[in-house]
């Protein structure tokens, strides 16, 4: 999807003239995902979380499962589901 808008040097949002409505549409398309309540910079800080961290992070939660497969070795994973199988090689 092609950003709608753009910001003048002073910071000010700009968007091109005659594109409002799609403008209006697409912020209540966002705010649709979002939801009624929202934090901008919470969401600004997860866009910039490296992997590896929330890698870390999930290890953490409960009915989590982990395994670890160390270099050149092959492991096959059974699963019950409903369950996701996330092989991140990072």
């Amino acid at each position: 999807m092609e950003r709608l808008t753009s910001r003048w040097p002073c910071g000010m949002a700009n968007f091109p003239a005659g594109k409002l409505p799609e403008v209006i549409d697409r912020l209540a398309a966002i705010e649709d995902i979002l939801g009624d309540s929202y934090d901008l910079n919470r969401l600004r800080e997860l866009t910039d979380v490296k992997i590896c961290n929330l890698v870390e992070e999930l290890k953490k939660r409960e009915g989590v499962d982990v395994h670890v497969v160390e270099n050149r070795s092959d492991m096959f994973v059974m699963a019950e589901g409903p369950a996701v199988v996330l092989v991140i090689t990072d």
